[in-house]
């Protein structure tokens, strides 16, 4: 890029998520400091876009295939539609609440209960006892493991609190393939019913 400003913009669009907000009639173009969600100068009812350019970023760099790209419309804090795709891996997953999950031209819903239990978690949390005896995964990446969890190939993943404020658009499109959660002391557990009922 020929100046600074432009590569701070494009450099902050990678690393980082934009939330702009879509307003009927109204174009925003790049330089309008409006394109940037501001909780004052907006209101709740707004519609708002939120870009996630590269979730795990750590993966991307390192060549590894597991990391997304994002896109949601949130309204009144509430992620209403989510898209997230991985070309690398055949991932392109949507949802809109209320309408269930889709991969590929797929539905997707977790029924499955395996012998052999496979548990993911995050980062800055120490497994739960209730499931040390059980096989772990760790792919250093949120949201394909949640993914995987919407389809059926992991078991369980127990969430810190933070976490599910920050990875919404996995959470919707988990909830909407039938993932249940339940509260577990300051971790949240993450399962199919048949699953959840295993505990």
């Amino acid at each position: 890029f020929n100046d600074t400003a432009t590569t701070e913009i494009y450099t902050s669009l990678f690393v980082g998520s934009v939330r702009c907000v879509l307003e009927t009639g109204k174009r925003l173009k790049i330089d309008n400091p409006d394109i940037i969600y501001n909780d004052d100068s907006h209101n709740d009812n707004s519609y708002v876009w939120v870009f996630s350019f590269l979730n795990d970023y750590e993966n991307f760099c390192r060549k590894l295939p597991f990391w997304t790209l994002s896109i949601s419309i949130e309204q009144n804090k509430e992620t209403k539609f989510s898209i997230i795709s991985n070309p690398i891996i055949d991932l392109l997953t949507f949802s809109e609440r209320g309408s269930g999950s889709v991969n590929n031209q797929r539905k997707i819903r977790s029924l499955t209960s395996s012998e052999d239990i496979l548990v993911c978690k995050s980062d800055d949390i120490p497994l739960p006892d209730i499931l040390s005896k059980y096989k772990t995964l760790s792919l250093n990446s949120k949201s394909i493991e949640l993914i995987y969890l919407s389809m059926g190939i992991i078991d369980f993943y127990v969430m810190s609190k933070d976490d599910t404020g920050k990875f919404q658009d996995c959470m919707l499109i988990a909830k909407e393939a039938g993932i249940l959660t339940k509260q577990h002391g300051d971790y949240i557990i993450l399962a199919n019913e048949k699953n959840i009922n295993r505990l």
